[in-house]
């Protein structure tokens, strides 16, 4: 499904971390698309602390969370980068 966005973009719904106050993001969480931000940080905190306390590294943690499917919020593969982000921001900055 596409939507129309400011400026002409077009992005895809599915799968996708809208800005707050966005118009698009409250249809997509309405429709079931996407789920709120705060549920998806509280579903994986304890994953990437469990990975962390059995020393995994965070190219293992990447590959370990692709190879079951699972998804960034923005419905990316992922990677070191994004993972170092939410370890950072959700994991250790609490």
């Amino acid at each position: 499904m596409q939507q129309e966005l400011a400026r002409g973009h077009t992005k895809s719904l599915t799968g996708l971390f809208f800005l707050d106050n966005n118009p698009l993001e409250a249809e997509a969480l309405r429709l079931g698309l996407i789920q709120p931000k705060h549920l998806f940080i509280e579903a994986y905190k304890p994953v990437m602390q469990e990975f962390m306390a059995d020393g995994y590294t965070l190219r293992q943690m990447a590959r370990a969370l692709n190879d079951k499917g699972y998804k960034t919020y923005q419905g990316l593969p992922w990677t070191k980068a994004n993972l170092f982000y939410f370890i950072r921001e959700h994991v250790t900055h609490d």
